[in-house]
Parts: C-alpha cells; structure tokens; sequence
C-alpha cells in the first residue's frame, strides 16, 4: 500500500466534526466520507452496505480524526516556541473560552507571527500523518 504525503496532510487539513476522510486499501486512494456523501464509494449498492464495510471490514482506514489531530494542542505547544513572553501572554489568552481559534488566528496576525504558526501547523500536521503511515504499514510517496 501506497500514499502520496500531501494526499493525507490535504485530508488532515480539511477533516472537521461532519467529515471524515478513508484510506482505500485496494485503490491507494483517500476518500471523503461524510453522514450525506457517499459519491466516491461506487463499489455499495447501498448505504448500509457501504457502513457495515467502513465499521467491520478491512477494506479502509480511517485518517485520523479532529479530535485525534487536536488543533488546540497544537496552538498550544506553538505558542511555547514564541520566543517574546509578551506575545506568548497574548496567545495564551487568545486561546481561552469559546472562540478560541478565531482569537488565536486574530492574535496570530496582529502580532505577524502567522507564517511561523502555518509553518509549525504544517510540520505537526507532517508528523502526525507520517506516524499514521507508519502505524498502518502505508507506505508513504513523497511529492
């Protein structure tokens, strides 16, 4: 089995509460999956085929999920890296109650610190999905 790198750091990117992506074990391909779209699964005649194969089968495997990505662990192991204290406070309360991410990008970029937060994301984002390539023999192409 095979993967491009930039094909799972894509779907990592993008997997929210209402979608899930899937690795196809048979065609090395990454789908959506989502409660109301089952387009790229043309092999199920029906949905419940097609759940009782994504619950119990071995056909795919699931990416890891938003919670298993855990964005706010990330912000908060980026605003350690941020070198001016006065900054990291201003992070570090940015990040605090509802709203969170809105307030930490905000900060983010009044302080213009948001190439160094996008390229910390995208290496995080890099090492959990490497580690997901791993832990599921995938072996993985680089771009």
């Amino acid at each position: 089995m095979k993967v491009e790198l930039s094909e799972v750091i894509g779907a990592l990117e993008f997997t929210n509460d209402d979608m899930s992506y899937v690795y196809d074990t048979k065609t090395g391909e990454i789908l959506v999956y989502s409660d109301d779209c089952f387009d790229a699964f043309d092999d199920y005649d029906d949905e419940e085929e097609l759940m009782d194969e994504l619950e119990n089968g071995d056909r795919y495997i699931y990416l890891p999920e938003q919670f298993d990505i855990n964005e706010y662990g990330i912000m908060k192991d980026f605003i350690r890296t941020v070198e001016n204290p006065n900054e990291q406070n201003e992070l570090a309360s940015a990040i605090r109650g509802r709203g969170a991410f809105r307030r930490f990008k905000n900060t983010v970029n009044e302080l213009d610190l948001a190439d160094d937060w996008y390229k910390y994301r995208d290496q995080a984002l890099e090492r959990i999905a490497r580690g997901w390539c791993k832990e599921n023999n995938i072996e993985i192409i680089e771009d």
